[in-house]
């Protein structure tokens, strides 16, 4: 990784779409290399709350970078769709320039409201990571076995699939039957053959795999 001096590095970990996490020894490594160079490093951690286990996020060695900057999202953790709430975390360093150029009121109080009690329901996030790896498992193991797709692992609640059908064609197909998947032809380094499918239960998972099967 070329990292630019005095510039900053931007790491979406895992990965979105790919589901890649990338490991946090290597995650140390790259941000004590920009440190080196005095660029700042900004990690967006949006998902890897919903990773089992969670050990490889950066987040406890804040206090020896300085340069870095973590974004945590609860819309993804817990589920609040239509709830724009998150954080970051850094050093004063960071903060301090943003707190003179952020939006007044930028948090709602509807959100502060649903964001208080979602953090305090520890058993939900413990439910939702074993229900991601068993239903991912479950739909990467059937995916194996298809000829029309390939899936990729996956360390969060979305799979990477390549299609040998049009991206868009199929999300069109698939809209029809309600199901929604993303079409990954707008993300760098894919194209029209690459879509993402999200984990969600096993009912609606069976449906998702019956209508990828059906085209």
């Amino acid at each position: 990784m070329k990292i630019p001096r005095k510039g900053c590095v931007f790491i979406c970990n895992p990965n979105n779409p790919t589901g890649v996490l990338i490991q946090k020894k290597e995650m140390l490594k790259i941000i004590s290399a920009a440190k080196k160079k005095s660029a700042i490093v900004f990690v967006d951690e949006t998902f890897i709350e919903l990773v089992p286990g969670h050990d490889e996020s950066v987040i406890k060695h804040l206090k020896n970078f300085e340069n870095l900057f973590i974004l945590r999202s609860l819309t993804k953790s817990f589920g609040l769709a239509g709830i724009r709430i998150g954080y970051g975390v850094g050093s004063p360093q960071i903060i301090d320039p943003l707190q003179k150029i952020k939006i007044p009121w930028n948090v709602s109080n509807m959100a502060q409201l649903a964001a208080s009690a979602a953090v305090c329901y520890h058993p939900f996030l413990d439910k939702t990571r074993k229900l991601i790896k068993k239903e991912r498992n479950f739909i990467f193991s059937n995916l194996a076995k298809s000829k029309k797709f390939a899936c990729y692992t996956s360390a969060t609640n979305f799979l990477l699939v390549k299609t040998k059908i049009k991206s868009k064609l199929l999300q069109k197909k698939l809209l029809k039957q309600k199901i929604l998947i993303r079409d990954c032809s707008t993300f760098r380094g894919l194209n029209q053959n690459y879509i993402r499918v999200a984990v969600k239960t096993r009912r609606e998972n069976i449906k998702l795999l019956k209508a990828l099967e059906a085209i």
